[in-house]
């Protein structure tokens, strides 16, 4: 439906976003198998959010007592 409504594009990021991939319309579910562009841009989309979610996990962490020294976020 999303396909008909706004586009292969936009079908394809929610199969991504949802991480659909049972049986999907669009052989896009995980970032290996989603068109690169697809997977590119979502990781936009979410960039300021996946931000802050980390400054959140390191603040946690330094109340936590855990050293997160050597490590870096997620990259794809």
């Amino acid at each position: 439906m999303v396909a008909e409504l706004r586009g292969d594009a936009a079908a394809q990021a929610v199969q991504l976003y949802m991480v659909y991939a049972p049986e999907p319309p669009f052989d896009a579910g995980t970032p290996a198998s989603a068109p690169p562009e697809i997977v590119a841009a979502m990781r936009d989309s979410v960039k300021a959010i996946t931000a802050q979610r980390e400054v959140t996990a390191r603040r946690v962490a330094d109340r936590l007592g855990i050293n997160t020294a050597g490590h870096q976020a997620l990259q794809g």
